[in-house]
């Protein structure tokens, strides 16, 4: 039977399922030290909690494609401008959907599935809170530009007289909707805070997608206040997630993207590994110093390396070389390993050779070390310094969206990181570096002030968005479903995103089905385009897609949905998630649970693709593969609030509450 433990250090009353147990080492949950389990003289109280032997679980990072090696071009030279970036292609109308209502993010599915709930919207807070310019000189800069919140913002603000998006009060439960926008889905109850995140970042951590070093900024200039990373060979892969992220890009987009890595780094993006583009934006009007570091897949030949870079040979150090040709500098380093800049930058590149060059911005710096080289793409940059040079980096089209992207970001942020990554889920995650005192609205802009700031901007986001998508008229009623559901996808990137703090930055994390990416692209490149050809001061052109779908009447019909049953969370996530995304309230009755032994901490790890909820339950309960099973538990449907109830037979017998046989349907 359950026993009642102390924790020494925070005096946390502790729940182990028997005596078994006692002697050995767990991790308080409430303090995080580590104790011995021994019986006190005390009694239970309605403060306690379920703890869990330690035993982290260390995510795997994906593996990384190896494209086949390919011989290297003949000469040499500094990153060149590439031309302006076209505009998205016209792109057949999606598929009619047959189903009452899409989820958030279904406008790209080949398969026509039964509707999920709109709590679509609400699968990265529980994932989360549960456990928590496009430049004429660089081309690559264009997926800076389509990042998703930045866009987002851009599309909406154009509408109001104002150029900064309004910074309201987060919505109460009793507040009506904004006419227009998405509905407001609840938080499931019991869920790990932001706060709870922010004392315990390893919470977050089950959630990163990757576990790589910081960005490298060997072989870089000083005074770096742009810097763009990506993993051209992971993007250009075959595989069906990147093939399809691709197509929603549109192939002009994507053509020209891979145009300016070939003109700029000498090589397709399938060659390289890894590229960092860093650029220092000098005083307004002046044009910007590029320099680029490529990592190929496979090593070159020796003497293609030697055809290529000629020049004077002015520093080795270990097995990099640096030369200069009296335009560009070069550095060979080993066989997959080089870097092109400016000869004026020589000098700076000699004491870069073989340590990261800090001789750049306090806030670069900073959240260069908090990234990831690992993540497909990571973008950072200084707002003031992209600010003062927005005519020279953008090309006219796009310089009024950049600007509402960056009063949108505010007036408290000084540097801007944010990285994306696509594997078993979409990763997406913004870094902000404060001001500090250099703040223009005359306060200290800490960390925490930040966070605080975007948690009240970010519910702002789907209501202007919905206002700004009803007054445009796209040609097709492909695009028109696709923009038209726009705005519900933002619902879920917004409320499916943590705001959290560490000693010098604040972040925004998302997590959403990896189908997300795909979608983003496709629903922000097609309402950004028609945004550019639409008169804000018109009256609405078409009603904007509910987010809200129809759903079947029975609560045993709705765990029939299809939904995304992929998931990694404890017991009472997992079921909060797998039921609220058919639009069933759920209440896992901790207090009964513990009368049976039974911890709700523990991960629920299920790989079942597209599948009704029933399914993804009867594997909860059924599996033997694990610390725990679960033959007590207990299903009980409460029709009327469209409720399921999470117990034990025993509890339910004594309550007189029926029994759903969940085991048996089929």
């Amino acid at each position: 039977m359950p026993l009642s433990v102390t924790c020494p250090e925070c005096a946390k009353t502790l729940q182990i399922r028997d005596e078994s147990f006692l002697g050995k080492k767990v991790r308080c949950p409430s303090c995080q030290n580590v104790i011995v389990l021994r019986l006190p003289g005390e009694t239970e109280d309605d403060d306690e909690v379920l703890i869990e032997l330690v035993d982290p679980i260390t995510p795997t990072p994906p593996s990384r494609p190896t494209p086949a090696p390919t011989s290297a071009p003949k000469s040499a030279s500094a990153p060149a401008a590439p031309p302006v970036a076209p505009s998205p292609s016209p792109i057949p109308a999606a598929r009619p959907a047959a189903r009452p209502a899409p989820d958030p993010f279904g406008i790209v599915e080949e398969e026509e599935e039964p509707a999920a709930s709109g709590a679509a919207a609400e699968h990265l807070r529980r994932m989360i809170e549960q456990k928590k310019r496009r430049s004429r000189n660089n081309a690559v800069l264009i997926v800076g530009v389509l990042g998703i919140a930045g866009i987002a913002g851009a599309i909406a603000i154009p509408m109001l007289n104002s150029a900064k998006m309004p910074v309201a009060a987060a919505p109460s439960a009793g507040t009506p909707a904004t006419p227009g926008a998405p509905a407001a889905v609840p938080v499931a109850a019991g869920v790990v805070t932001e706060e709870d995140l922010n004392r315990q970042p390893e919470l977050m951590a089950e959630f990163r997608p990757t576990n790589g070093k910081p960005i490298d900024l060997r072989m870089v200039p000083d005074g770096v206040n742009f810097l763009i990373h990506l993993r051209p060979a992971r993007l250009w892969a075959n595989d069906e997630a990147m093939t399809e992220l691709r197509s929603c890009l549109t192939e002009p987009v994507v053509k020209w993207i891979e145009g300016a890595i070939q003109r700029n780094c000498r090589r397709t993006p399938d060659q390289i590994d890894e590229l960092l583009v860093a650029i220092v934006l000098g005083p307004t009007g002046s044009p910007p110093q590029i320099a680029a570091v490529v990592n190929l897949v496979a090593p070159a030949k020796p003497s293609d390396l030697i055809e290529e870079f000629k020049g004077q040979i002015v520093k080795e150090a270990g097995n990099a070389r640096l030369i200069t040709n009296g335009q560009n500098y070069f550095v060979v380093s080993g066989l997959q390993q080089f870097a092109i800049g400016p000869a004026n930058a020589a000098t700076e590149i000699e004491a870069a050779l073989t340590a990261p060059n800090e001789t750049i911005p306090d806030g670069v710096l900073e959240v260069v070390r908090q990234s990831d080289r690992d993540r497909l793409f990571t973008i950072v940059f200084e707002i003031d310094d992209v600010r003062r040079n927005v005519d020279t980096l953008f090309a006219p089209v796009a310089i009024k969206a950049i600007n509402n992207v960056l009063d949108w970001f505010g007036e408290d942020v000084a540097t801007v990181g944010w990285s994306a990554h696509l594997g078993d889920t979409f990763h997406s995650e913004f870094t902000f570096f404060p001001k500090g005192s250099r703040s223009a609205r005359g306060v200290v802009a800490t960390p925490r002030v930040v966070q605080e700031t975007f948690r009240m901007q970010l519910p702002d986001m789907p209501p202007l968005l919905a206002d700004a998508v009803k007054k445009m008229n796209p040609p097709t009623a492909g695009f028109r479903q696709i923009i038209g559901r726009f705005p519900a996808m933002m619902q879920a990137v917004a409320l499916e995103t943590a705001a959290t703090v560490n000693a010098r930055t604040a972040r925004l994390t998302t997590v959403l089905p990896a189908k997300a990416a795909s979608n983003l692209a496709l629903g922000t490149l097609l309402t950004w385009d028609e945004s550019t050809r639409t008169n804000f001061a018109s009256a609405p052109a078409y009603e904007v897609a509910d987010a809200k779908p129809a759903l079947p009447d029975k609560v045993e019909d709705r765990l029939r949905i299809p939904i995304d049953c992929d998931v990694t969370f404890p017991l009472e996530p997992a079921f909060a998630y797998l039921l609220g995304e058919v639009g069933v309230e759920v209440f896992v009755d901790g207090n009964a649970l513990k009368s049976a032994g039974i911890t709700k901490n523990e991960v629920q790890t299920l790989k079942l693709g597209k599948a009704p909820p029933f399914k993804a339950i009867q594997a909860i309960l059924n599996r033997s593969d694990r610390v725990q099973t679960y033959p007590e538990i207990a299903l009980s449907i409460d029709q009327a609030a469209k409720k399921i109830t999470v117990t034990t037979r025993a509890d339910a017998a004594a309550k007189g509450l029926p029994i759903f046989d969940i085991r048996g349907m089929k």
